[in-house]
């Protein structure tokens, strides 16, 4: 554009035509754009990208629930000896607790990673966080004189990496032998590779703005001793609802092209300080 010293009257009256024109100042997300003063319309569509739960939540270390309640039951009967036919079908229903020390494993999965065999589980036991417990109840009329039960419970320690106000209610209420999410992770945008909004026609909604892209992501852990290496790439599709005037996601794919180590010198270490906002990612 030429100075504006030099705008005929008619170009003048154009230009603020203009400026006055239709503006994505409101998308989805309550986030503002340029012509606010904040960010352009395309790195608001981005940022609402990775404000998707897919992306924006925590990878957790997932508990399910364990046998403190079935190992309390247990516990009760071994300073005594019991009719074998009418308390060993009590001790071994539901939730019962292993015959071997190698039958039963910490009932824990983490999103996104595949620890192979009982490599997780060991690790669980041999860092302090899971423990598994002996039982021995004596019988009589029975089979067996004596069965030994052993039971796998977390230890308290896990809740040191569980925020604040969470760690004070699941302490005192034992709540979280019931199944616990441990926050170990989250996904970081490193770079926007592509970045398309353009509309196009639709059978039901007429003509849609979309926008379009791709990004690289690393996992940056929330404890010390969890590490991951690599990085992903994604991909992600979204509309602006002209019912709603919000953005949607149609599409998100990810691929998790990444390590992970869980590191035994790093067990029960002081948890890192929370971490900052994911802060806004380069690129087109």
């Amino acid at each position: 554009m030429r100075s504006t010293f030099g705008l005929s009257l008619l170009g003048a009256l154009l230009f603020a035509l203009a400026a006055c024109g239709p503006s994505d100042s409101l998308h989805a997300g309550g986030r503002g754009n340029a012509a606010g003063g904040g960010v352009s319309a395309v790195e608001n569509e981005k940022q609402i990208v990775w404000s998707d739960p897919r992306l924006s939540d925590p990878i957790y270390l997932r508990f399910g629930p364990d046998q403190f309640a079935k190992a309390q039951q247990v516990s009760s009967h071994i300073s005594g000896t019991y009719d074998y036919w009418s308390t060993e079908p009590d001790l071994a229903g539901d939730g019962r607790c292993g015959l071997n020390p190698r039958e039963q494993q910490v009932n824990a999965t983490v999103d996104v990673f595949n620890f192979s065999g009982t490599v997780l589980s060991d690790w669980l036991l041999a860092s302090g966080f899971a423990h598994q417990e002996a039982y021995t109840v004596k019988y009589t009329n029975g089979p067996y004189s004596s069965v030994t039960f052993y039971c796998i419970f977390l230890q308290q320690n896990v809740l040191q990496y569980m925020p604040g106000a969470e760690f004070n209610g699941l302490a005192q209420s034992n709540a979280y032998h019931n199944g616990l999410n441990v926050p170990v992770a989250r996904r970081v945008c490193t770079r926007w590779t592509y970045a398309n909004e353009y509309e196009a026609q639709t059978a039901d909604k007429g003509n849609v703005k979309f926008f379009a892209g791709t990004f690289t992501f690393q996992i940056v852990p929330f404890v010390p001793w969890f590490s991951v290496s690599g990085t992903g790439t994604g991909s992600a599709k979204m509309y602006l609802d002209p019912d709603s005037g919000k953005w949607v996601v149609a599409t998100l794919d990810l691929q998790n092209q990444f390590d992970a180590n869980l590191l035994a010198d790093k067990a029960n270490a002081p948890p890192y300080p929370p971490p900052a906002p994911n802060a806004d990612c380069p690129g087109p």
